[in-house]
């Protein structure tokens, strides 16, 4: 039995290390021990070795998530996996050996197994960057709807990089005297427009 256990482990091992992202394996009991990872999964994690990585998360799936996060993370498990259904999809943080945190995303399999019992087959991929560009993204938004809130007659968004401007609110003068020059375009350009007939520069009359 046990040289049965050892043979499919090893073919699955062989097989996950040709998926894309990581995957791991673990009993579905209170203990959640974990059965196998990949290599990805360990490189998600800044491991270098398996027992790193086992060390790191204390060989669980409780160990592989914030502990901030761990909780919310079994009821979202639990309320997704029933008779008729058996997979699930989560979210959650995660700390790296060096103490750093990612966001990762975590596709989950409920299976009856012969050789482990219950157990749960996982994806997981590090969207880290796909976060961090969602929350400034979301600031940005924010700033930009309480800067609409209040009552200036100009509201630009600059990219200080490209000169680049999109212009969300244009006051009755300023289109007046210039148009689409100023709701459109280049920035810098408009800026150039402005001074030019709007500022007195000392000694040019």
């Amino acid at each position: 039995m046990e040289n049965g256990k050892a043979n499919i482990l090893k073919m699955t091992d062989g097989i996950s290390e040709c998926l894309p992202g990581g995957v791991f394996v673990y009993h579905a009991d209170e203990m959640e021990e974990l059965i196998t990872f990949n290599s990805e999964v360990m490189k998600i994690y800044g491991c270098d070795t398996a027992e790193e990585f086992r060390t790191l998360t204390g060989n669980s799936f409780k160990g592989m998530v914030h502990p901030d996060d761990l909780a919310l993370v079994e009821r979202n498990i639990s309320s997704q996996i029933q008779k008729e259904n058996d997979t699930d999809y989560i979210e959650y943080r995660i700390i790296c050996r060096d103490g750093s945190e990612k966001y990762v995303r975590d596709y989950g399999r409920f299976v009856h197994t012969k050789e482990y019992g219950d157990v749960y087959f996982v994806f997981i991929h590090d969207v880290t960057n796909n976060k961090l560009i969602y929350e400034r993204e979301k600031n940005e938004y924010t700033s930009l709807i309480q800067a609409l809130a209040i009552p200036y007659e100009n509201i630009y968004k600059i990219d200080a990089n490209t000169g680049e401007g999109i212009c969300y609110r244009m006051g009755s003068d300023m289109k007046e005297r210039y148009g689409q020059r100023f709701a459109a375009g280049n920035y810098e350009q408009a800026i150039h427009i402005y001074i030019e007939n709007d500022v007195i520069i000392e000694g040019k009359y």
